[in-house]
């Protein structure tokens, strides 16, 4: 971070700090390596699928829809979360955190600003891949790629939420990277986590298996169910309008909720 920057962020207030913070986040996202990682991203998910199609006996269509779906969806978020803990283990490593909140700025500004610029990234990177699913997804209606690539944003919105809030937990980027992958994991499979101990504990009777079962169910509901969001099946069809609206807007709350406790977190936290 330059020096006229930090003069501008030590004498402006919340909104202006947010604000600054935004853009150089964003900036500083778009001229490192993030664009031709997500450009290498998004080219080795369709080259995948077009080897994919070519080894379908049926549906080739489809198999090509599905396999750049889940390659492009899986790939972004795994260097959104790497861009989020590496940004911010970096600003803590120069000290521009603590000269950030040094002035007289609230602290949650800093989380506003940092958020946005993660979010503004979020939204560019689901653009790109909705514009490259678009030639791919040839069978699948355009209302079913626009519902795939918002709920790709959604989802990425809400992973940087969450990195961010791992990221001023931790402060170690190893460490944030391990844990937003843990969450990430948990929240693409807590519906099955949840259906497979409901089954065990009905079927066994036992109270331990309740128990278990409990647990999963209080679990779930800390992670936004990102197992109902961008799904690669859409761009092979359709897609449920209505859920996925609903659960898109579910994420997007959650993101909200993530952002509100690194805020409080930051809040807490000695520099």
């Amino acid at each position: 971070m330059q020096r006229a920057p930090q003069a501008l962020i030590a004498s402006s207030g919340a909104l202006r700090v947010a604000y600054v913070l935004m853009r150089l986040t964003l900036l500083e996202a778009l001229r490192g390596r993030v664009p031709w990682l997500a450009a290498l991203i998004l080219l080795a998910a369709a080259g995948c699928a077009w080897f994919a199609q070519t080894l379908s006996l049926a549906e080739a269509e489809a198999t090509r829809a599905l396999v750049f779906g889940s390659l492009a969806r899986l790939g972004l978020v795994a260097l959104l979360a790497a861009q989020v803990s590496t940004t911010l283990a970096r600003a803590l490593a120069d000290r521009e955190l603590e000269f950030i909140l040094a002035g007289p700025a609230p602290r949650w500004s800093l989380v506003l600003g940092k958020a946005a610029g993660f979010s503004a990234l979020a939204l560019l990177l689901a653009l790109c891949a909705t514009l490259v699913a678009w030639p791919l997804s040839a069978g699948a209606q355009a209302l079913a790629v626009l519902l795939w690539g918002g709920g790709l944003a959604a989802e990425l919105v809400a992973v940087a939420a969450l990195g961010l809030l791992v990221s001023l937990s931790f402060n170690q980027p190893a460490t944030a990277l391990l844990a937003a992958g843990a969450f990430y994991v948990f929240a693409r499979s807590a519906s099955a986590a949840v259906a497979i101990a409901g089954f065990s504990a009905q079927a066994s009777g036992s109270p331990v298996d309740a128990f278990v079962h409990a647990i999963a169910q209080v679990l779930s509901f800390l992670v936004p169910p990102l197992d109902r969001l961008a799904n690669a099946d859409w761009l092979a069809g359709g897609a449920p309008v209505p859920q996925a609206a609903w659960f898109a807007l579910l994420a997007l709350g959650y993101a909200l909720l993530y952002g509100a406790a690194a805020a409080v977190d930051l809040s807490r936290k000695a520099f």
